[in-house]
């Protein structure tokens, strides 16, 4: 998280969370990496700035980004017992978290693309029946790999297969065609590959999120014993 100013804010975020594992159910944890020493920050500026992050989080990315100088004396009218660095602070910390947030989401649909595009280049090299044994396999592999993992530095370059995509299909059903199926039998192929791969996503990651549902649960449940039997000792 980077610093701006000296004055930082710990704020709990309710919508999104900054753990390795992608549960978009669970909190991301803003918090405060440096409070100059010798300062308290009262409990009332912690419960003033999460209000503060709950109203702005709503706001559009671009307006947080582009926040105007009308909007921030708005700010400093509404909360006037936190500092304009503090304020100042606080949007960065929910741009930050929405930046994380869209990044996320996004990290969700590079399944699909990946699948598409291993698919259709199978499909065009070595034929329709490679193609299905590829499509499959990826489906599975990139599922799962997304429900356990994060990384911001792969999304990225990654973000941009969307685009490819889309002239992907049409060359998926040129190959379709010239390997001899009649077109109904392309365009309900082309159809599936399209709108079957998010329906089949939801299948295949299933068994990733049980896993992590009984991993959460076996570490909230250690969690709770640790306390009393370190009490005990």
């Amino acid at each position: 998280m980077q610093r701006i100013g000296r004055e930082r804010l710990p704020i709990q975020l309710s919508r999104v969370h900054n753990h390795s594992w992608l549960d978009l159910d669970k909190p991301v944890r803003v918090q405060c990496t440096q409070i100059p020493q010798g300062r308290h920050m009262s409990k009332k500026q912690l419960e003033l700035g999460r209000k503060l992050a709950n109203e702005i989080y709503d706001w559009d990315l671009r307006r947080l980004m582009t926040i105007s100088a009308e909007e921030k004396a708005y700010l400093q009218s509404s909360y006037p017992d936190l500092t304009p660095a503090q304020i100042d602070d606080l949007v960065k910390q929910v741009q930050e978290a929405r930046e994380i947030e869209v990044q996320r989401i996004g990290w969700l649909a590079l399944p699909h693309d990946l699948t598409v595009v291993i698919t259709i280049i199978l499909t065009a090299i070595f034929g329709w029946k490679v193609g299905v044994v590829g499509y499959v396999a990826a489906l599975v592999l990139f599922e799962s790999i997304a429900q356990f993992t994060f990384s911001a530095a792969i999304y990225k370059p990654l973000s941009f297969l969307v685009w490819l995509t889309y002239p992907g299909y049409l060359l998926f059903a040129y190959s379709l065609y010239r390997q001899g199926f009649p077109i109904w039998q392309v365009i309900l192929a082309t159809l599936f590959l399209w709108a079957g791969t998010f329906l089949l996503g939801t299948l295949a990651r299933l068994p990733s999120r049980l896993i992590l549902k009984n991993l959460q649960k076996s570490r909230e449940e250690f969690e709770q014993r640790t306390p009393r039997s370190s009490g005990s000792k």
